[in-house]
């Protein structure tokens, strides 16, 4: 079940990636990579929120009713908004986290060849695409070491592939350093290479890290699990506890990684290091869609009313889903903040290579002070916004689902039919007048 489950995973995956490279003609890299990003960084605009409101809306909707009110299982066929439910895994959290990532890749070549560009060696703008492209052969080898392994653990067998992705790009990308001559100024030809290291290094412990705070084989999620006895209320203030303290390492890790690809090889290993975090993207990415595929194998589970034990098998992996899903969150954010600071450091190198004077980001500017301080405050406007958006949608489908409870007759006994139509459309057309705002 496990293979069968990654293998589809794997395939959206893998075409996410090719995407990336088939979009790039020979004439005007430069231009149409940035018409590239900017078309990915709009679709992920889309998918990632109105996916999402989409996605959480169905969901709380799908819940509120059937498990709290109803009291049938989750996933019951009786339920309008199960189908709904369903649709809205593979929305948010494939179709938005694979937008999303695409957008970050992108955006990660983009800045190693400004970069590269504003240095004027020509070795430096062939290697970002030499490494894209190792880097999906090392995806495809690790998602084959996937399905041939005959590991018990499904985390196991997943991390393996992991693994061994990273361990032959670590390889590749050394002799692909070796074979351009990627050398420049004072920094020495393995310079890259090391700031590669630093970027794939950080993606594997961001990915540890996940899995520590939210696997249940760990203390943090058993002492969760414990604080449960004593009610919602506790239970809700741990979790946000966990959370923000899960955002720690990865920090670290982050700025450690920046300041190491700084330190080998300037500007330009900064953007390195991105682009090292993803140049494994196949294989983690295709981890995390492993999520909702397995979510929806135990939903089509209890809708066909197959045997318990297929449920059971089904809610393992969905168990092993969950974990993933937080990896490749962590992974998005990650590689999100990597591509930022490339960018950032792609356009001071660039303004700085066109312009006679010096191009500086100093605190002591009242101006830079103040964008800061508004950037700080638009992730919390945006998340309110799309808080009160999955709310507004909720409402509405559990509006619908009452309706359709209290007005279809024998529905609640099995005898009726659903209209799950319904309960999609409001999902949809929610998520979209919701959406305008943010």
């Amino acid at each position: 079940h496990n293979h069968h489950l990654h293998r589809r995973s794997s395939q959206v995956t893998l075409y996410f990636l090719s995407l990336t490279l088939l979009g790039i003609p020979q004439k005007s890299i430069l231009e149409a990579l940035i018409a590239l990003s900017f078309g990915a960084s709009l679709i992920s605009i889309f998918a990632r929120l109105g996916g999402g409101i989409f996605t959480k809306g169905a969901d709380m909707g799908a819940d509120l009713v059937g498990k709290v009110e109803a009291g049938i299982p989750e996933d019951d066929p009786r339920n309008p908004a199960v189908i709904a439910d369903n649709v809205g895994d593979n929305v948010g959290d494939v179709a938005g986290l694979g937008a999303d990532l695409l957008e970050s890749y992108v955006e990660s070549i983009i800045a190693t060849l400004a970069i590269a560009a504003s240095i004027a060696v020509i070795s430096l703008t062939y290697l970002p695409f030499y490494l894209a492209g190792w880097g999906i052969l090392c995806s495809l080898i690790g998602v084959g070491w996937i399905k041939m392994a005959k590991l018990k653990d499904p985390q196991a067998t997943l991390n393996g592939g992991t693994y061994i992705s990273a361990a032959l790009m670590m390889v590749g990308s050394f002799f692909i350093i070796k074979y351009l001559g990627a050398a420049y100024g004072d920094y020495s030809l393995l310079g890259p290479f090391w700031a590669i290291i630093a970027g794939i290094v950080s993606g594997i412990v961001i990915g540890e890290v996940s899995v520590y705070y939210s696997s249940s084989k760990y203390k943090p999620v058993k002492e969760l699990a414990n604080s449960c006895k004593t009610g919602p209320a506790v239970a809700i203030v741990n979790g946000l506890s966990l959370g923000m303290l899960s955002t720690l390492v990865p920090v670290v890790v982050i700025a450690a990684a920046t300041l190491i690809g700084f330190f080998f090889a300037g500007m330009y290993g900064v953007a390195m290091a991105a682009l090292g975090m993803l140049s494994i993207l196949g294989v983690t990415l295709a981890v995390d869609s492993y999520g909702p595929v397995a979510d929806n194998a135990g939903g089509i589970a209890e809708m066909a009313h197959l045997p318990g034990e297929v449920r059971q098998v089904t809610d393992k992996l969905d168990a092993v889903g969950n974990t993933t899903a937080a990896i490749g969150k962590g992974f998005a954010i990650g590689s999100a903040a990597f591509a930022t600071l490339g960018l950032i450091t792609a356009y001071r190198v660039t303004i700085n290579s066109l312009a006679s004077g010096s191009f500086t980001l100093s605190l002591a500017d009242p101006k830079l002070i103040a964008g800061l301080l508004i950037g700080g405050m638009v992730p919390y406007l945006y998340g309110s916004l799309l808080a009160r958006g999955v709310g507004r949608v909720a409402f509405q489908v559990v509006e619908e689902v009452r309706r359709q409870f209290r007005e279809i007759p024998g529905l609640m006994k099995g005898k009726g039919k659903a209209d799950s139509t319904k309960c999609v459309d409001i999902a949809a057309r929610g998520a979209l007048e919701n959406m305008m705002l943010p």
